[in-house]
């Protein structure tokens, strides 16, 4: 992972190819969207917020209200 800019963005680690950064989330949460590179202006999904073992990860454009399944938080173990 790197800072660039206020964006941390990641890469393979097999590859150091960039696929994505965490953008923080404008309401103080400390959440962060994750970006992908991919496909400009979409973001990682949980599918339906499902917090059960094997729920879909998706692409989806970004949403202003009813988002809870698009934010993340960065925690250190």
């Amino acid at each position: 992972m790197k800072r660039n800019n206020s964006l941390l963005k990641f890469f393979l680690l097999s590859t150091d190819e960039f696929v994505g950064s965490f953008i923080q989330s404008r309401n103080g949460s400390g959440a962060f969207f994750i970006s992908s590179l991919a496909y400009p202006g979409k973001v990682i999904d949980v599918q339906y917020g499902y917090d059960d073992n094997e729920t879909a990860i998706i692409i989806y454009p970004p949403k202003e209200d009813d988002n809870e399944n698009q934010p993340f938080f960065l925690r250190s173990p």
